[in-house]
């Protein structure tokens, strides 16, 4: 085969489809290429340049791999001697490889512990571990958050399961959120989310409820249990609603009204209807 195909053709015919020896070329190989039947699919060459490396598939494809005597190019289908398939490191691609069949596979090139066996290239550098397979700081609100905001939570089933309570992943998203809605336990609670809103402002409220409040892709309106961006609950203006709680405890208006009262960062002063602190 160095040689060329020519030698063949004396015995198995110019077509080499079997000559006056009546042995065809093509039962074993693909064709004049040389590779055996089926050796396009992953587990033929991948799994010998997985066992054997790249060095073969030098001497008809050219040192560099782009095509040498055979005039086709490795590069055609890879990105590169990794030997994944053209933008493999997309998720859409190998993400739903792995979703699909497990990781199993992953272990031939980048090892069992996945650290990059023979391929030097561990699964860690980009992926939490091998069962998440999330990337680096995926827990952060502001990356997987952000991603279910953007593309919505569909996506996340493929491994929590249609209900989001594990799925093959064993983990529920509702052993951090309320729901599919997104928010952490207990996030209804004033404590939770109306601290939030004083620390960090009331416009990353936006984001999922929209510019004015009413519920945007959530559906939830703010306004459902606030008055307005104020956020006090509804008729909190009435002396039976926040007169009971500040003859309780004024202190905690100091939190939005200033500690003199006169309005803090909320600009309403309690003394636009109240004589003084005391109501």
């Amino acid at each position: 085969v160095s040689g060329g195909t020519d030698d063949c053709a004396s015995c198995h015919g110019a077509d080499f489809a079997g000559g006056w020896s009546g042995v065809s070329c093509y039962t074993c190989h693909d064709g004049p290429s040389g590779h055996p039947a089926g050796w396009a699919d992953p587990t033929g060459h991948g799994a010998e340049v997985a066992a054997g490396g790249t060095n073969n598939c030098l001497t008809c494809h050219g040192a560099d791999l782009t095509g040498g005597t055979s005039g086709v190019s490795c590069y055609a289908c890879h990105d590169g001697p990794g030997g994944h398939p053209t933008d493999w490191v997309s998720p859409q691609l190998h993400g739903t490889e792995v979703l699909d069949n497990g990781s199993d596979s992953c272990m031939t090139c980048h090892g069992a512990d996945h650290l990059g066996g023979w391929s030097g290239v561990s699964c860690y550098t980009c992926h939490d571990g091998p069962d998440g397979g999330h990337i680096p700081g995926w827990v952060a609100p502001g990356f997987h958050g952000l991603a279910v905001r953007d593309d919505g939570a569909d996506q996340c089933k493929y491994c929590h399961g249609d209900d989001y309570r594990g799925g093959t992943s064993g983990t529920s998203c509702y052993m951090c959120h309320v729901g599919p809605g997104g928010h952490p336990w207990n996030w209804d609670d004033p404590l939770e989310h109306g601290s939030n809103v004083i620390v960090g402002g009331i416009d990353q409220c936006i984001d999922c409820h929209g510019a004015d409040y009413q519920g945007d892709w959530t559906g939830v309106s703010c306004y459902t249990c606030h008055e307005g961006p104020g956020g006090h609950p509804n008729n909190y203006r009435a002396s039976s609603r926040h007169g009971q709680d500040a003859g309780d405890d004024p202190t905690p208006c100091m939190t939005c009204h200033g500690t003199d009262y006169r309005g803090g960062w909320s600009t309403v002063s309690c003394y636009q209807c109240h004589d003084g602190p005391n109501p």
